[in-house]
């Protein structure tokens, strides 16, 4: 992220520099981040920017509890337009991405249920599970709000719309415990992997909603 800042700013040309630079602190859906931004011309602005956040949940899964790591990273590239060259914009994008679940299961009453099949406890070492979604994702939205207007030099912003994380990839591993059918257990592993991929892609969308607070130089 930062050898792309760079070379954005390298690649800018003096004209758009002079249309203003700001810095925002921003908070949203997506967590806490910052931004940079900067006039291209009086009606068209482009924004650098990154946020995250990492959060801790629980959940019962097709007979397996969770105790799931929940780690949102995006940073987006995005340009602004102002059709009305009003306070209103139209956005679109892309956010490098890296967002993903990491969860480790406990039995059900005693039992594990994974992909067709129960097993005891004792059957199994541990279960792992790590799903990710794609490094690119696609943005469009709205927001209201010019952080390199000349009027003023310090502003809010509003920003809502959607990222598009694509179909996740899960990896499910399953470590054989005493007196089971290793070959069936790693095939299941494989069907609670696919399980995960399809109940996960409800999520593919992510509603974007950000509020921030901009100074212009």
């Amino acid at each position: 992220m930062k050898k792309l800042i760079v070379l954005a700013l390298l690649s800018m040309p003096a004209c758009a520099l002079a249309q203003g630079v700001a810095v925002g602190a921003d908070v949203g859906t997506s967590g806490l981040g910052g931004q940079l931004i900067f006039g291209l011309r009086d009606n068209l602005n482009l924004r650098l920017g990154a946020n995250g956040i990492d959060f801790n949940h629980s959940y019962g899964h097709h007979g397996v509890d969770y105790d799931s790591s929940v780690k949102l990273f995006n940073a987006p590239l995005v340009v602004d337009w102002f059709p009305a060259r009003s306070a209103f914009r139209l956005s679109a994008g892309v956010a490098f991405s890296q967002n993903k679940i990491d969860a480790e299961g406990r039995p059900q009453s005693g039992v594990y249920t994974i992909g067709d099949n129960t097993y005891s406890a004792t059957q199994i070492g541990s279960v792992r599970g790590e799903s990710k979604y794609n490094a690119i994702a696609p943005y469009l939205g709205v927001g209201w709000g010019n952080p390199v207007a000349p009027q003023k030099h310090f502003g809010w912003n509003v920003d809502v719309g959607l990222l598009y994380l694509g179909r996740p990839k899960t990896t499910y591993t399953v470590v054989c415990g005493t007196g089971v059918n290793c070959a069936q257990l790693q095939n299941d592993a494989s069907i609670e992997a696919g399980n995960f991929d399809h109940d996960l892609q409800k999520y593919r969308f992510f509603p974007l909603a950000q509020f921030y607070l901009t100074w212009r130089f």
